[in-house]
């Protein structure tokens, strides 16, 4: 299913509906990240695993331009994030930070 709804993205983004492709890239993602916990770790796992980030990128590129990949300092190295900035602030603004552990 999450291989299926890819393709129709790629095929909304190549017609040029933008909005169209972002919300099926974010819901092939959604699948392929569920499809991914139910293996075992190898191989196959990361694969599914880099499909499913790279719909979301796109998604979100056509979704939410408001969204920035970042690196967030952890332990000593990057740790990847997503930063949404917030509407009509210019200045600082609250926080909310969220991390999700990939075992």
């Amino acid at each position: 299913m999450a291989a299926r709804l890819e393709q129709t993205a790629d095929a909304a983004a190549t017609e040029g509906r933008h909005l169209t492709a972002g919300n099926y890239y974010i819901r092939a993602g959604n699948y392929y990240f569920t499809g991914e916990r139910m293996v075992p770790p190898g191989e196959q796992k990361l694969g599914i695993y880099r499909k499913a980030l790279r719909c979301f990128h796109a998604g979100f590129e056509r979704r939410y331009p408001n969204i920035e990949r970042v690196d967030v300092p952890y332990e000593g190295a990057p740790t990847a994030a997503y930063f949404m900035k917030a509407p009509g602030v210019s200045g600082r603004a609250p926080t909310v930070v969220l991390f999700d552990a990939h075992i």
